[in-house]
């Protein structure tokens, strides 16, 4: 049971069916078998946010409570659950609940789990298809939930899961120790990427985009360069900064289809690119011919694999990591729908949006 501190209901932004999000009262929820209750304290806005009000999400067990990039304070331990966790942890969640069961997730590729979507075979994504975030409690197996340093607070550590995603891009586009690598679209994913290729050692960061507030964030993070694409051609200009052959590797971070074919267009032959946007529907353009004579590796990246959180939770809290750039507003719950049109219309030069709760 919820501890007697603990009121029996509380607000909640919660998803009753596409395109119907509503604000309103629902109970506290209590922990079972493995899980722990939190109170959470700040859920960032998300991109994905905003398609799962619109239109839903695959396997959506509505109605269900939104927000997947959240953190906050372990409240109660529910049957069966470790020593891991203490009431009074700080904690950072992570959405992605694998099967566990088929062999993507045994070999830790749980983010593209076989049986994505299929509840009944163990499948649930907190926040996409059961309840996450935007609610003064969540309730979470403990398994997701990772020690928020005290380095870090609870409005940079709603960060960990697009960091981890940006740390999982430079893993999966293979960057090096001496790479020219070229970031494609400097929203949050892209400006982080950046930031960690410089830390994998990349000796020059190129960073392109349409607005020039995130590219002066970009500057901000420690971009060499970066090119305002509505002045100048991505394609030739990074191949010009890269020596005139290309950079070494791509990771397209825009999420648009021109995007991740000027990744392919301006990679070096022999070169790698990493595709972490989410590009919705219809197919992108990409030179099927250029990625074979050219030798290219083509991957795809899909949120924050194998324990990505984990590390880049150590890398944010003992390097001097960046963030004031990157979060750019907060609301409360109760401004949630300005939040959201906040991030969706980049107004103030919104970057990452948090929600305080």
């Amino acid at each position: 049971m919820a501890a007697k501190s603990i009121a029996d209901t509380m607000t909640a932004a919660v998803m009753n069916g596409p395109g119907d999000l509503e604000l309103t009262e629902v109970d506290v929820p209590e922990p079972g078998s493995g899980e722990v209750l939190v109170r959470v304290r700040a859920c960032g806005v998300c991109g994905t946010d905003l398609e799962i009000r619109d239109y839903g999400w695959e396997g959506a067990k509505f109605p269900f409570v939104l927000g997947h990039e959240w953190t906050g304070e372990v409240v109660e331990l529910g049957p069966d659950t470790t020593d891991i966790f203490s009431p009074g942890d700080r904690v950072a969640s992570e959405p992605h609940d694998g099967c566990g069961l088929c062999v993507n997730c045994k070999v830790g590729k749980y983010t593209a789990c076989l049986n994505y979507g299929e509840f009944s075979k163990g499948h649930k994504h907190h926040g996409f298809t059961v309840d996450g975030g935007y609610a003064k409690y969540s309730v979470m197996p403990e398994k997701l939930l990772h020690h928020l340093p005290e380095e870090l607070s609870y409005q940079e550590g709603t960060l960990l899961t697009t960091a981890a995603c940006s740390l999982y891009a430079n893993e999966r586009a293979g960057v090096e120790a001496g790479d020219f690598v070229a970031v494609i679209g400097p929203g949050a994913i892209g400006l982080l990427a950046a930031q960690i290729a410089k830390f994998r050692g990349a000796s020059e960061v190129l960073v392109t985009g349409t607005r020039a507030p995130r590219l002066e964030a970009a500057r901000a993070m420690g971009a060499d360069h970066t090119v305002n694409v509505r002045e100048e051609d991505p394609v030739a200009a990074a191949q010009e900064l890269a020596g005139g052959k290309g950079p070494d590797t791509v990771i397209e971070a825009a999420g648009v289809h021109q995007a991740a074919s000027q990744a392919i267009d301006m990679v070096r032959r022999g070169g790698r690119v990493g595709l972490v946007g989410n590009y919705g529907e219809g197919l992108a353009e990409l030179d099927a011919q250029w990625i074979v004579s050219g030798d290219l590796d083509v991957t795809g990246v899909k949120a924050e694999g194998f324990n990505s959180i984990h590390r880049v939770t150590r890398l944010m809290s003992k390097r001097d990591f960046a963030m004031d750039p990157v979060l750019t507003h907060e609301f409360d719950l109760d401004e949630i729908e300005t939040a959201m049109d906040t991030f969706e219309n980049r107004r103030d030069g919104a970057i990452k949006v948090v929600v305080n709760i």
